[in-house]
Formats: structure tokens, C-alpha cells, sequence
């Protein structure tokens, strides 16, 4: 089996600065893809891909995660989560912590996550994950030019 998966072109002649932009991209998603997450369920200490977790949703006293596997449970605090996590991970709303690049839409009242999942946002985050979208985008843009 031969798998690949194609991350930007580079047409002939090489241009140095396109070159090195693809390299930067890659090394940056080299260092999301191979991250885990680690939290405590009992005694057990358990390990999840980063690249799979879709959102964190805090219940009280217990933090719920999705990922495409399904969803589990343990005990934390979600600021605490917030800050040992990658940057890819926001908050649009004071209950929820989501990975941006598990985005499908973004509606003002609300995001709509890759698996159907519709979380709220507030007001007062809309503002930075638009424009954390709208940065994303034209980033790619310029990535494919």
C-alpha cells in the first residue's frame, strides 16, 4: 500500500522562499500530529492523540472530550487543560475549549465542529476566532501561491 498525503507543489524552478514556507508548515504540523494529551482516569494514567481531539466540554467538576473515537471522562480544570495544550486549541465559550482545525463553520452564536457537534461561542471570543479563521485562510492562500 503507498500512502501519502500531499502537503503544498513546488513548480520548477524551485523558488527558495516557497521552499522554505512548505518546510516551516511541515515541521509545524510534524510537531501537532505527533503530541498527545494525557490525563488520569482512575489510577491509570491515559494518553490520547492531540491531532483526534475534536473539543473539551466542563461539566461541573468533570471535563469531557471528543474525539472521532468517541468521548471520555476524567477529572480537571479546564484552564488547567488550556494551558498545557497547543495553541490550536480555543475557547469560545467559558465551558468548552475546541480545536481550531476541527472547524466546520463558524455562525455567530455558534461553531460547528467536523463531526456535527454545535457548540456555542460568545460574543465577546466571535471576534478572535473570526479572525483566527480569517488569518488561517489567507495563510493557505499565500501557501498555494
Amino acid at each position: 500500500m503507498f500512502e501519502v498525503q500531499p502537503l503544498n507543489f513546488i513548480k520548477k524552478p524551485i523558488d527558495s522562499r516557497k521552499l522554505k514556507k512548505c518546510i516551516q508548515l511541515a515541521i509545524k504540523l510534524l510537531k501537532i500530529e505527533n503530541k498527545s494529551f494525557s490525563y488520569q482516569k482512575g489510577n491509570k494514567i491515559k494518553r490520547v492523540d492531540i491531532k483526534d481531539i475534536l473539543y473539551f466540554e466542563s461539566k461541573g467538576k468533570k471535563i469531557k472530550f471528543v474525539t472521532y473515537n468517541g468521548s471520555n471522562y476524567f477529572y480537571e480544570s479546564l484552564k488547567s487543560i488550556a494551558e498545557e495544550l497547543p495553541k490550536i486549541f480555543v475557547r469560545p465559550h467559558g465551558s468548552f475549549l475546541v480545536n481550531f482545525n476541527k472547524i466546520k463553520t463558524l455562525k455567530s452564536d455558534l461553531v460547528l465542529m467536523e463531526k456535527g457537534t454545535e457548540i456555542p461561542i460568545s460574543r465577546r471570543r466571535l471576534k478572535k476566532i473570526r479572525s483566527m479563521l480569517i488569518n488561517s485562510e489567507q495563510e493557505k492562500r499565500n501557501e498555494s501561491v
